[in-house]
């Protein structure tokens, strides 16, 4: 027997697909302390993904989801990340905006590609080179992203620390942060990539205005409108299982997710359950969905839902 599945509409998070008026604002960009030691000859490009769940006293399981970065690294050890300009937890993605590293020569870029200003920082002292510590649990090895990684676990009073860090690239692939304050969080790197980059990532575009910045500087936007809901195209139903239709078991499973900027259900959680076995087949029901995704300002973003699979015997 299979369950009726429902797409809870009216509880998206509180969005709405309706435009409201324009807002302008601006975000503060800070002068950069000091710059990290060139690493040369470890070209590489890269998504950078953090996340961190945590469960209130309650039960309420929280999931917060931070913006993807791009991040890009030339043979000479000049950095370039692409990312929103909020950087904030389940953050809007747009604007965007485009930061270049240069450590031998000791400046940073800020590009705003919305009004293709360039704001550069010169003369920016550069770190020392890390010791490599080794202090800490030997985790061993381990293939991520199909490179050899090293791994170590730290403990720092009641914080745990693992690290998995890619030696031939001289590159931290994972991180896994438990704390017992904050909860449990990753910060890994996807769809890594070796080799040469295209030069021209770590320059400014020719059609950009260089301004120097002294210190602190703002970037001002624009929010014209609110993320429209994103659309199911493909529903497959959820699989009532043979314990829970012998026990009479009935109810909804409410979950939590985010729709990706492909159409995806990504980061689901239960929160409201009915009975384990119903609430792993509601899950893997809809990680087989497929949505229009949201949008804002014309572009696919990473929007919010609440769905709800309701299990009947009478259906």
């Amino acid at each position: 027997m299979q369950a009726v599945s429902a797409f809870a509409l009216a509880s998206l998070l509180g969005m709405a697909a309706s435009a409201q008026q324009s807002l302008s604002t601006a975000q503060t960009i800070p002068k950069p302390p000091a710059l990290r030691p060139a690493v040369t000859g470890a070209p590489f490009s890269a998504d950078r993904h953090q996340v961190r769940n945590r469960t209130l006293d309650d039960g309420t399981r929280i999931t917060e989801t931070w913006p993807v970065h791009k991040i890009y690294r030339d043979a000479q050890g000049r950095l370039r990340t692409e990312r929103p300009l909020l950087t904030f937890a389940d953050a809007p993605e747009f604007p965007r905006i485009v930061q270049i590293d240069d450590p031998a020569a000791g400046i940073q870029y800020v590009l705003d590609p919305q009004r293709k200003l360039a704001h550069r920082f010169a003369s920016i002292s550069v770190l020392p080179a890390p010791s490599d510590s080794t202090e800490g649990e030997n985790l061993g090895a381990w293939m991520i992203q199909g490179l050899r990684a090293e791994g170590l676990r730290r403990t720092i009073s009641a914080t745990t620390i693992e690290s998995w860090t890619a030696p031939d690239l001289h590159l931290l692939l994972r991180q896994k942060t438990i704390d017992p304050r904050f909860g449990q969080s990753v910060n890994e790197l996807t769809r890594v990539r070796t080799g040469d980059q295209e030069p021209a990532l770590f320059t400014v575009p020719p059609n950009y205005n260089v301004v120097d910045e002294p210190g602190d500087f703002a970037i001002a936007y624009t929010v014209r409108s609110q993320a429209s809901l994103p659309v199911v195209i493909t529903k497959v139903p959820a699989v009532y299982t043979e314990e829970a239709r012998r026990s009479g078991i009935q109810g909804t499973v409410q979950l939590t997710l985010f729709v990706d900027e492909t159409g995806h259900a990504q980061g689901i959680h239960v929160e409201h359950s009915l009975q384990p076995g119903l609430d792993q087949e509601a899950i893997k029901a809809v990680r087989r969905w497929r949505f229009r995704p949201g949008e804002q300002d014309g572009h696919a973003i990473r929007v919010p839902v609440r769905v709800e699979v309701t299990f009947s015997l009478n259906n």
